[in-house]
């Protein structure tokens, strides 16, 4: 089956998005819900203990608005069920919660659009968003369209179940939630008009359907590798808290006086000073001996440095045992090796998504725990394999997906041609740093060398100058090589100092109400002016829409996506799925189908820069003999190679 052979089946919001929009804008043939259930784990659909209580619902035609409810679960919702599937579009705020429900009404979320004036929220206030909250609350209050029912939020928030809550109390509290939806959403269609975000939007609001879906599809851990990693990072911890105890002479290193006395009294190390050249210190005036503090501890003699080797190890084990693999050891033991992720929209200052693991009690921990599962480090995928020997995992990205952004936006000619000869920069960080004079670089194989050099190749993509005097050498070559990125960002800085915000090529505006220029001429915030206009672009805009293409291409195929991290996706593949389909199937979504509907939908062509796709199949998450890579431009032009 060719592509757009494919796209044929696609709901009609998806073959026209333009269509998607002008009913967005004037449409009076909608249905704006809110759904009451029990409460455990915020009342996720996802757990099957919780029950779902009440529907309220509006019905919006021809401008008439008809109010309903219906008590029972989710066996009980044909009316509504009736309702959604004769509307354009549904209006749930936090729409990924309602979308749970109506998956286990039954319905397939494919076929709905939504919109959520919730995400509609977060592209009107950006990065202001903590500033001005998102909450259906504070976001009424802020259109003066009143607020939520006190008495009700107060119970709820304070953990009292709603099937606790007397019914017309509940009722009531729902319906008051319908009624102001409806209203932000009828005030947010103006504002939108106005600032010209529709197709943000959109793009957001496609994704939420996919994100609801994944939730359903569970984190598998290899058991025999978590209980191998588990034991040895165990042990090897042990090890240190022993050696560090001799080392100390078994002093409390959780003690902040008993530290600082070991450090700066018989260590000798030199209290460090702050740019001002000020001690660092506790509020009560003690030496500092917090993390950020002991980073910046410098070693003097063998002794020192044995110290601070010895105390780095244990804190990165400590770290990883009891964020990551406490957790998976108990998944393991307790819960099959399963566990549930979460992914959120609406947490961040760019656009892109976060996530974090459903928390669940466990015996072993003694408490609820979850794990992060956006940014799990990279020596942990493996453990998140298949859930049987029919399937494989399949990972794929957006090679040097920021940079080729950043190429593009800054209409940087060096960048472009360097992307389109695939020529390795981290190679040339490599040869810089080491000609530069950084450390042990010179010595190195060429391999070791361009491995070690990737923590630092893009930090002067977002104006990072590195801590050593060659890494900011390499930063002024990065700026000075490809200036007209650059530029671009000085561009962008400037116009914050101005006018304190600036608007991306693509739509997106960020706001930056305390920029100025200190009396150094650097100006506060510059590092994330640069970093969110290309950030948000690609992690914010580009991988969303490849996700959703991805999840449509697959609806009915026994693909199941169930991570999707920065800029890669992750699915567990059963053997009957035509492999070769699902490779043009991934290349076409992270490439030609973003071209197209940035060019019809932002009004935006993405035409200088080729985007790149990587692609890893195995029996865990990025593992594999082989790992394919394209290369793919705006006219379809395609270049293929593998990496063994």
């Amino acid at each position: 089956m060719s592509m757009e052979e494919a796209k044929s089946s696609w709901p009609w919001f998806m073959q026209d998005p333009l269509s998607a929009i002008e009913v967005y804008k004037s449409a009076d043939n909608y249905v704006v819900l809110d759904f009451e259930t029990t409460n455990k784990d915020f009342g996720s659909a996802v757990d099957p203990e919780n029950r779902l209580l009440l529907a309220c619902w509006d019905v919006i035609e021809d401008g008439e608005v008809v109010r309903k409810s219906k008590w029972g679960d989710e066996y009980e919702m044909g009316e509504l069920e009736a309702d959604i599937a004769a509307a354009d579009f549904i209006v749930p705020f936090n729409a990924k919660f309602e979308l749970g429900w109506l998956k286990r009404c039954g319905l397939d979320l494919h076929d709905i659009l939504v919109f959520d004036p919730f995400l509609a929220e977060w592209v009107i206030q950006s990065n202001l968003r903590n500033t001005n909250p998102l909450n259906l609350n504070a976001t009424a209050q802020r259109y003066g369209m009143g607020q939520k029912l006190d008495i009700v939020s107060y119970l709820i928030g304070k953990g009292i179940c709603p099937s606790e809550i007397p019914a017309e109390w509940l009722e009531e509290y729902c319906f008051k939630d319908v009624e102001l939806t409806r209203l932000v959403f009828e005030k947010q269609r103006e504002v939108l008009d106005e600032k010209g975000l529709w197709h943000l939007v959109l793009t957001r609001n496609l994704t939420v359907p996919v994100l609801t879906e994944m939730e359903f599809n569970p984190q598998h851990l290899d058991k025999e590798g978590v209980n191998e990693v588990y034991e040895r990072s165990v042990n090897e911890f042990m090890d240190l808290e022993n050696k560090l105890g001799t080392f100390t002479d078994g002093i409390n290193l959780n003690s902040p006086k008993q530290k600082a006395e070991f450090l700066y009294d018989k260590m000798g190390f030199v209290p460090p000073k702050d740019k001002k050249g000020n001690l660092i210190t506790t509020k009560t005036g003690a030496l500092s001996t917090d993390a950020a503090t002991m980073a910046r501890l410098k070693p003097k003699n063998k002794k020192q440095r044995t110290f601070l080797e010895l105390y780095s190890k244990r804190n990165k084990l400590n770290t990883l045992l009891t964020k990551n693999l406490s957790f998976f050891k108990a998944a393991v033991d307790e819960l099959d090796g399963k566990f549930y992720g979460v992914f959120n929209q609406g947490f961040t200052d760019t656009g892109r998504l976060s996530a974090s693991g459903r928390k669940v009690f466990t015996e072993m921990l003694g408490r609820e725990a979850g794990p992060q599962t956006q940014n799990l480090p990279r020596a942990f995928k493996y453990l998140f394999g298949t859930h049987n020997e029919d399937e494989e995992v399949w990972s794929w990205d957006g090679a040097q997906l920021e940079f080729r952004v950043a190429a593009q936006l800054g209409k940087d000619d060096i960048a472009t041609q360097e992307i389109v000869d695939g020529v390795d920069i981290h190679t040339v960080t490599g040869q810089v740093l080491a000609d530069s004079g950084e450390k042990g670089f010179k010595d190195m194989d060429l391999g070791t060398r361009r491995q070690a050099s990737k923590g630092q190749t893009f930090q002067p993509l977002f104006l990072g100058r590195g801590n050593t005097k060659a890494q900011n050498e390499y930063a002024k070559f990065f700026w000075n090589k490809y200036d007209d990125i650059y530029q671009m960002q000085q561009e962008w800085i400037a116009q914050c100092t101005q006018k304190k915000f600036y608007t991306a090529p693509y739509g997106m505006r960020f706001y930056f109400p305390n920029a100025r220029m200190t009396s150094t001429g650097w100006v506060e915030g510059s590092n994330q002016i640069a970093n969110y206009g290309i950030q948000g672009f690609a992690t914010g805009e580009i991988m969303p829409l490849a996700l959703v293409f991805a999840w449509h291409y697959t609806r009915d195929q026994k693909v199941e996506l169930f991570n999707t991290v920065h800029d890669s996706i992750v699915a567990r593949v059963h053997k009957d799925v035509d492999k070769e389909w699902l490779k043009e199937v991934i290349v076409h979504s992270m490439t030609h189908d973003v071209f197209s509907w940035l060019s019809v939908v932002y009004e935006y062509d993405f035409d200088d820069v080729p985007l790149g796709v990587g692609l890893k199949i195995g029996k865990a998450w990025d593992v594999s003999d082989v790992e394919m890579v394209w290369d793919v431009d705006s006219s379809g032009n395609v270049s293929y190679k593998e990496k063994q």
